[in-house]
């Protein structure tokens, strides 16, 4: 993976209120290797000037209903299948637009859903499906993969969604 340089970018970390800008930002293997006040030397980066635009992680939507277009979920499922997968489709793109980059669905999402973003068919967050949880996931046929996924851990507390994000995204 050939590592990413970002320059002149306003760096917001989600612990200090303070937003340094003109930092530098390499990224190597998918992780932060160096943030900087000066100029970062990475001759095989793709290089991006990011003209003062804020670099910041991305966020976390651990209550998520993909296919609730209405709270009235008679309503919702009168609307039938078609309509409730465009719905989701349309929900997670902007959920993605909007700098979320994981999602968990525990209680709305169905196996289709969760293997067509599972197969790049849909823009979503974590296109990869690992925290698309889907169909009720503690009733449904995914409990069996959600256990594999996070590996044995229930995602019902803030400590275990860390550890699970940080083991998943390492």
């Amino acid at each position: 993976m050939t590592p990413i340089l970002f320059s002149n970018a306003r760096i917001f970390d989600g612990r200090n209120a303070e937003c340094p800008e003109g930092m530098s930002v390499l990224v190597e293997g998918g992780l932060i290797r160096e943030v900087s006040d000066k100029p970062i030397k990475a001759a095989t980066a793709r290089a991006f000037d990011v003209k003062g635009r804020t670099l910041m992680p991305g966020l976390i939507d651990v209550h998520t209903h993909a296919y609730a277009s209405d709270v009235n979920m008679f309503k919702v499922e009168a609307l039938g299948p078609g309509y409730r997968t465009a719905h989701a489709v349309r929900m997670l793109g902007w959920a993605l637009d909007c700098g979320f980059t994981t999602v968990r669905d525990v209680g709305g999402g169905d196996y289709s859903l969760a293997r067509a973003i599972a197969d790049g068919l849909v823009r979503s967050p974590r296109g990869d499906a690992r925290w698309y949880e889907g169909p009720g996931a503690f009733v449904g046929g995914l409990i069996d993969e959600v256990m594999r996924r996070n590996g044995g851990v229930p995602l019902d507390d803030v400590a275990a969604l860390l550890l699970t994000g940080r083991r998943t995204d390492r």
